[in-house]
């Protein structure tokens, strides 16, 4: 009996092992519906971590993560949001989520903004965005859509998409964006961050973007290319990824994930500045930064979200030489803090910063 319970016992050790180290499948039902909220954290200081190796029964651990600020998103359905957006987005999306008071156009205050996706039983696509500016609304559709997931999601998978935007606002200008991504299922185990620990799947998404600005007023226009690589990993249940790690050729290495509610208690690190020098750090209504100007070279400014969006764009001219600038936030944006990327260019060099906004 005693050799009998003993086989026995090993044999549910052995179960269980296989169990724990199985790969998971991601499917929609694994991911936010209307009136779902979740929190996430946002962290550009992630010098020393290997975001990159991946494989079979992986283990990732991201315990030691430190967040630089956090923010609160709640899932809508296509009707929740204003009606005047359901001509647009009815026929392809079924989810937005309210992107907060953000700047895509140059000289336009935007009074609200939504993201519209569609999650369906086979995939889950980003369809555009919806502003409100001065009462106007604004649906800035892409023609076809961001593929962001396959489903079902299974290990060693592969899907690519080409997603196309142009809007044009008479007398002020035309922003675009085209973006080309291709993903990869390339790994699978167990991933640890502040959070918790969790089986995922990893997802690498390789993205090539052309975002162009033209502004009217100066005859003028400058694009940025980017390319970045998107480490994205899910798990059963959890509504969106547990944590992406985004590696970009212009704004550095950024992540967001999952977590709980935190109390702000680290100070700004002092590696917090790419490239030149950026100051006060952090700022609140203003900070200077070093960039060299050519004559009569016009250079464009834009500011990216945490979580790599534009979020704000002009042209201009500054002083030949290479000198201080001063930079003063926006005040469409006056409502915004934390973690913001900034990059100047002139068309033949540019330059980015990472930057962090307190109004306390």
């Amino acid at each position: 009996m005693k050799t009998i319970i003993k086989i026995f016992f090993c044999l549910s050790l052995f179960i269980s092992a296989q169990f724990a180290a199985a790969q998971i499948t991601i499917t929609s039902t694994d991911f936010a519906s209307a009136n779902d909220t979740v929190r996430t954290s946002l962290s550009a200081n992630v010098q020393g971590f290997d975001f990159a190796t991946t494989g079979p029964n992986h283990v990732w651990n991201y315990q030691a993560l430190v967040f630089d600020s956090q923010r609160l998103d709640t899932f809508f359905t296509v009707k929740q949001v204003p009606p005047v957006f359901l001509l647009t987005f009815f026929s392809v999306a079924n989810l937005a989520t309210k992107a907060g008071v953000q700047q895509l156009l140059p000289g336009v205050e935007i009074a609200n903004a939504w993201q519209f996706v569609n999650k369906g039983l086979t995939n889950y696509r980003d369809w555009g965005y919806g502003l409100i500016v001065a009462d106007i609304p604004l649906p800035l559709r892409f023609t076809t859509p961001d593929l962001l997931y396959n489903f079902p999601l299974t290990y060693n998978q592969t899907y690519n998409s080409n997603a196309f935007l142009e809007y044009p606002l008479p007398g002020v200008g035309y922003i675009s964006i085209a973006r080309n991504r291709q993903n990869h299922v390339d790994g699978w185990g167990s991933l640890t961050t502040p959070y918790g620990t969790f089986p995922t799947l990893r997802v690498r998404s390789k993205v090539i973007e052309r975002d162009s600005i033209y502004i009217d007023s100066i005859g003028q226009g400058i694009s940025i290319n980017r390319s970045f690589i998107e480490y994205k990993w899910l798990a059963k249940n959890q509504k969106i990824p547990l944590l992406v790690a985004t590696v970009d050729s212009i704004l550095g290495t950024f992540v967001v994930y999952k977590d709980s509610l935190r109390s702000q208690t680290v100070g700004i690190p002092g590696n917090y500045v790419s490239g030149q020098s950026v100051y006060p750090q952090p700022f609140n209504e203003s900070f200077y930064y070093q960039f060299c100007a050519k004559p009569d070279k016009a250079v464009s400014i834009s500011l990216y979200s945490a979580q790599g969006r534009l979020i704000y764009a002009d042209v201009e001219k500054l002083p030949e030489g290479c000198s201080n600038h001063l930079f003063r936030w926006p005040a469409l944006l006056k409502g915004a803090e934390g973690l913001f990327f900034m990059v100047v260019a002139d068309g033949e060099k540019q330059q980015s910063y990472k930057l962090i906004r307190s109004r306390r």
